[in-house]
């Protein structure tokens, strides 16, 4: 089996610079309703936390996507910014779940840093 950054699950190479960047508009619109709502719920914090990730881990597919058709941006930098995203995980793992199943539950992030580090797409 083919292992890189420039192999994957989902077939992106149809996609065009302006499907990218209308997804990319439609994270910005969400990021700035988030910004201006206040949950009325006890965890409503934690809640924002777990939105604010799961946009920030759309961006990094659209990055990474961007990367694989158009060969913007480097793995290095695709790298780092998978790495916020494990600490990100890992943080809201323990503040909703008991340490246990902590590593398994970031066992594909950690796989897929795994092809930003070996570098053969």
């Amino acid at each position: 089996m083919q292992r890189g950054l420039m192999t994957g699950v989902h077939d992106v190479s149809k996609l065009t610079k302006a499907q990218f960047k209308k997804a990319e508009s439609w994270l910005d619109k969400i990021s700035s309703d988030l910004q201006k709502s206040c949950p009325e719920v006890e965890d409503g914090d934690l809640a924002l936390m777990e939105l604010r990730h799961a946009i920030a881990n759309s961006r990094h597919a659209l990055n990474r996507g961007r990367y694989k058709c158009f060969g913007e941006g480097t793995p290095e930098s695709l790298r780092k910014e998978l790495n916020t995203l494990i600490m990100g995980h890992e943080d809201q793992w323990l503040a909703r779940n008991r340490r246990g199943g902590l590593y398994e539950s970031s066992s594909n992030l950690r796989k897929s840093a795994e092809l930003y580090e070996s570098n053969d797409d």
